[in-house]
């Protein structure tokens, strides 16, 4: 469904819903390939911390593998993410000079790609190896916005209550506000690239609450924080101007995220799908943030539902429109796949946009 308000029209029609999660063939589908074993790698950095911490010996390592023209990303299962668009390879080269995620950060991702139940005793480990971070995350947790009455006194406690995603959401919530970077390119300033994502963060919340029984995983909440993680790197590494986006839409119909394509190979999607896998979130995170602008999305699931539906969520209480706008699309089965009406998703608009006030507050204290 193609999201477009102008000059012409100030509504938005949407089409028939499909209803169940039949995978559709896209030719812009995120492929996964084999390893190709002749190709040279390169191991990034990690955050360096105690030697002994036997968490931090069994982190993956990461390799990215640059081919020319194409983003090839590897996983740490060993899968290959890319051969989905032109990535520059000064792009590419910003991706592996990239500051590597805190060391907490990538003991939560190891779990995930683990599975099972949350490490709880060796995260606490972590957690008292960094007194400063765990009482910074304690702080957000007791907020509003995530304790309401029922405060907590130790980290011990928050990993014990909330599990992996909210933890994760804290810390990268603080990584990315570190970065405090205008996006000219985006029509953005300051803080908004960050609060749009941690306001899609929270939409998912809202609409895991509106529908529980479709069984979204709790990662989406992280996918929705971070899906816009790619225009970190596109103002960095591209310089022209906002208008020109502008321009080519116009002339050419086309949606603002096509038009980046069309000018520099590849979009703020892609971009944050390598950068994704590159820190190490699981496959299904990284292809969630690349196809999160795919109309229809190639293999619809509760994800990559939610980390669409959430950006639009974010979008229509008008958190991070900059210069795109609605000028977007999304896989208009998304409502209906996550079991949403038209009178759900207001709610979930409504919900999301009077947490925003408590997300302030919560991380007003940083």
């Amino acid at each position: 469904m193609r999201m477009r308000f102008s000059s012409h029209s100030d509504r938005c029609i949407a089409p028939k819903f499909s209803t169940n999660y039949a995978p559709a063939e896209s030719p812009r589908r995120a492929r996964i390939a084999p390893i190709d074993s002749a190709r040279s790698v390169w191991h990034p950095r990690v955050s360096a911390v105690s030697a002994g911490d036997r968490l931090t010996a069994r982190l993956s390592s990461l390799i990215l593998q640059p081919s020319f023209g194409t983003v090839s990303c590897r996983s740490q299962d060993g899968a290959l993410y890319g051969d989905r668009a032109m990535i520059p390879e000064r792009v590419l080269g910003g991706i592996r000079q990239l500051e590597p995620l805190p060391a907490l950060a990538q003991a939560l991702l190891a779990s995930l790609h683990r599975g099972g139940e949350t490490p709880t005793a060796e995260i606490t480990k972590l957690l008292r190896q960094d007194g400063a971070v765990a009482s910074r995350i304690v702080a957000v947790l007791n907020s509003p916005l995530y304790a309401g009455r029922y405060p907590m006194e130790t980290a011990e406690e928050a990993v014990l209550r909330f599990g992996v995603a909210p933890i994760l959401d804290v810390l990268l919530t603080d990584y990315v506000r570190r970065f405090h970077l205008d996006a000219p390119l985006y029509g953005l300033k300051g803080d908004e690239v960050w609060l749009h994502g941690t306001i899609g963060s929270l939409a998912v919340i809202e609409v895991i609450r509106e529908n529980p029984r479709k069984e979204i995983p709790r990662i989406a909440s992280v996918a929705a924080l971070i899906h816009d993680i790619g225009k970190m790197l596109m103002v960095k590494y591209f310089d022209a101007r906002s208008e020109e986006l502008d321009i080519l839409c116009q002339r050419q119909d086309i949606t603002f995220a096509e038009a980046e394509r069309r000018k520099f190979g590849c979009n703020h999607a892609e971009v944050g799908a390598a950068m994704a896998t590159y820190w190490g979130f699981p496959e299904s995170v990284s292809e969630a943030i690349g196809n999160h602008h795919e109309a229809p999305l190639p293999d619809p699931n509760a994800l990559t539902d939610a980390v669409a539906l959430a950006n639009l969520v974010a979008k229509t209480i008008g958190i991070g429109l900059g210069r795109e706008g609605m000028n977007f699309q999304i896989d208009s089965g998304c409502y209906t796949r996550l079991g949403l009406d038209f009178n759900a998703f207001c709610r979930v608009c409504a919900r999301t946009a009077l947490s925003l006030g408590a997300l302030k507050q919560a991380y007003g204290q940083a």
